[in-house]
């Protein structure tokens, strides 16, 4: 079972934030034409919000899962920042990992970069693990992007394969157009070979995603509204600046030696 939290249609007091609370008119089509079928559970909206059952049903809602193997999540962006400064807390637990991923693309230079950054399980100091990559040939923000998930399931993987115990991943992307490719994406392992890099990447995501579940590790992409640090402080995820951060110092004429593999 696959379940996606939806931005809610949510009404606002002023223009700027309806702005940034309601989502685009493709991610309302998105829900109305994707769902096989709605099922909705009224002790699931938060008491702190005032919903219609229209708003309710953009909120929460569950369909069947169709295509990507794991979990799903999109929330509201206030709550998706919280949920990712949780994550960015020293990670004293075994067996959770969440990883923060970004892709850096600038239309006047060629080639672009991917990291991902997470807190090493059961560390109790405040430090960061961090892998990257230089893509050369990739000139597209949202091939980056899926890019950079990917390469925290490979990271994920190999941790797995030298014994470190892992039972749950969370991958913090802000790029909800990668979120839906993935959700959208009709996995053929024929893909693998597709001459469109955002093809490849997201069927390498979905691969990644069935290995990892095959050993018993629940896989869970999550969205994280990204720069509002610059608005206001207290909304920092210190994940995601470094992940951005480590993304752009990837490109091809930001860094000087290519980076490589773990």
């Amino acid at each position: 079972m696959k379940t996606i939290l939806l931005t809610g249609v949510t009404t606002a007091t002023s223009a700027s934030h309806n702005q940034e609370t309601t989502p685009p008119v493709p991610v309302i089509d998105y829900v109305l034409n994707k769902f096989e079928s709605v099922t909705l559970d009224s002790t699931e909206t938060p008491a702190s919000h005032s919903l219609t059952a229209q708003q309710t049903r953009y909120r929460y809602a569950r369909y069947k899962a169709t295509q990507y193997p794991g979990d799903i999540i999109i929330k509201e962006w206030d709550e998706s920042i919280l949920d990712a400064q949780l994550a960015c807390e020293i990670n004293t637990k075994t067996g959770e990992i969440s990883f923060f991923t970004d892709g850096a693309f600038a239309s006047r230079e060629p080639g672009s970069g991917a990291a991902v950054v997470w807190r090493p399980p059961g560390e109790l100091q405040d430090w960061w693990d961090r892998e990257c990559r230089t893509l050369w040939g990739i000139n597209d923000n949202n091939e980056a992007e899926a890019f950079a998930v990917w390469l925290a399931l490979r990271v994920a993987l190999w941790m797995q394969s030298i014994n470190i115990d892992i039972a749950h991943i969370n991958i913090f992307t802000d790029s909800r157009t990668v979120l839906r490719r993935v959700d959208w994406h009709s996995a053929d392992d024929r893909l693998i070979t597709h001459t469109d890099p955002l093809v490849r990447y997201t069927q390498n995501i979905h691969e990644s995603t069935r290995a990892l579940m095959s050993l018993g590790i629940k896989v869970t992409l999550q969205w994280v509204k990204a720069h509002k640090e610059k608005e206001d402080p207290k909304w920092t995820v210190m994940g995601n600046m470094m992940a951005d951060r480590l993304a752009k110092e990837a490109r091809p004429l930001v860094s000087t030696t290519r980076w490589t593999g773990f």
